[in-house]
């Protein structure tokens, strides 16, 4: 766009106004554009929810919520949870998911501890040529949380124990 050019919805200067938000229609039911914190972001009219967006080509950076789009099959979508593990090998932390259970399709995760990143469900043994052990854990989710447990051996967890996670859940709307 121009610099002498000018944005107008409903005759109000877009490139000039103070307003955070845009209602689209005049009734107000209609979804708001809405700038938060320089994030510019689709609300519904009530500006509770996200609104939902169909584009042509959807491009993102690494900072966007990720789609797959494929062919009118589910659209499955991704959460990223983040979290510390128990202190004592075999405990359970739990970390709300906010999702419908029976729509998790999956989960994957990493801690990270040692300057190395361990996948979920790793089994590590002790041996010649083997990785060294004290990197086991696991996660699971049911109706509210996922949960992240350690191996209840100190001798397999002790390296993920009070060690930060990340877990990202594939879910379906």
């Amino acid at each position: 766009m121009a610099n002498s050019a000018l944005v107008k919805t409903n005759n109000i200067n877009v490139a000039s106004t103070t307003s955070t938000k845009f209602q689209i229609d005049s009734a107000n039911s209609g979804p708001q554009l809405k700038n938060s914190s320089g994030v510019m972001q689709v609300r519904d009219s009530g500006d509770a929810a996200f609104a939902k967006l169909s584009v042509l080509t959807p491009t993102a950076d690494e900072n966007a919520a990720t789609k797959a789009y494929v062919d009118g099959r589910a659209t499955v979508l991704t959460k990223v949870l983040t979290g510390t593990t128990d202190a004592t090998a075999g405990n359970t932390v739990n970390v709300a998911h906010g999702l419908t259970a029976s729509k998790i399709v999956a989960i994957h995760g990493n801690v990270y501890s040692y300057n190395r990143y361990t996948p979920m469900n790793y089994y590590s043994i002790n041996g010649p040529g083997a990785y060294p052990g004290g990197y086991d854990w696991t996660a699971w989710w049911d109706a509210t949380n996922v949960k992240v447990m350690t191996c209840g051996i100190s001798d397999y967890s002790g390296n993920v124990t009070n060690a930060a996670f990340t877990i990202i859940v594939f879910y379906t709307e």
